[in-house]
């Protein structure tokens, strides 16, 4: 998607109005302004067009980012790589800097340059009451990153089952496909982690889902270069699929 650019801040303006205005009075002349405004485009630049606003939401300091809010400042500003302030705090886990930029107008779906929204971030990243701050104000829960992965697949993948339970409850869909067409339940399998399974199936994980080659997850093999156990372990949760798909 298209990177939107960046909004000047009011402190911004008012930084840039007072240098140019020196350079004026200074140097007496537009080309040591030209000058000016070519070096201050460079610092915006080496500075990924942050805000003050983003370093208030990264540093969790919502008494400040309600001042700056106030003066005008933009709570959908992104910097170069596409991060609003919300993405920011849900980033860093900053609850109440969240619900104030929420409450100001902040777009609770945006997505950086990788398709994530504030949401992703804070439930891939494990900041349990920064993603229902997000979750009660509304936020989408049909939500992938740029290869359509789920916070599931990838809670799956880091096999935390803690999580895994957590998004569950959250309302995530264990059905949800990848670029692959792979569903959590495939991943489950591949790694043959037989609570994992359980939990997916319990929760209405598709025992029939096929991956983009065709593959039912009770028809997987395992890999060569898996290890003993692993490969045991894969081959003891695809029967115990292979069993309940065949009652």
């Amino acid at each position: 998607m298209p990177r939107s650019r960046p909004i000047l801040s009011v402190t911004t303006v008012s930084v840039t109005a007072g240098i140019l205005a020196l350079l004026w009075t200074v140097m007496g002349g537009p080309f040591w302004v030209f000058i000016g405004c070519f070096l201050l485009a460079f610092l915006w630049k080496v500075l990924e067009f942050i805000t003050p606003l983003h370093k208030a939401a990264r540093d969790g300091s919502p008494g400040l980012a309600q001042l700056l809010i106030k003066a005008g400042v933009n709570p959908n500003a992104k910097n170069r790589d596409g991060m609003t302030p919300l993405c920011v705090a849900a980033k860093e886990g900053h609850p109440e800097m969240a619900r104030l930029l929420i409450e100001a107008g902040a777009n609770l779906n945006a997505t950086n340059k990788d398709s994530t929204t504030p949401l992703y971030i804070a439930v891939f990243l494990e900041h349990g009451e920064t993603a229902k701050a997000l979750m009660d104000a509304g936020a989408k829960l049909a939500i992938t990153d740029q290869d359509n992965v789920t916070p599931l697949h990838s809670a799956v993948a880091k096999e935390d089952l803690t999580i895994i339970m957590a998004l569950i409850n959250m309302g995530f869909d264990v059905n949800a496909k990848d670029q692959n067409s792979m569903t959590p339940l495939h991943a489950a399998v591949t790694k043959g982690d037989m609570e994992m399974t359980k939990a997916l199936i319990s929760a209405g994980a598709d025992l029939n889902g096929k991956d983009k080659g065709g593959t039912r997850h009770w028809t997987w093999r395992p890999r060569k270069d898996m290890g003993t156990s692993s490969r045991r372990s894969s081959v003891e949760v695809q029967s115990l699929i292979s069993r309940i798909t065949t009652t």
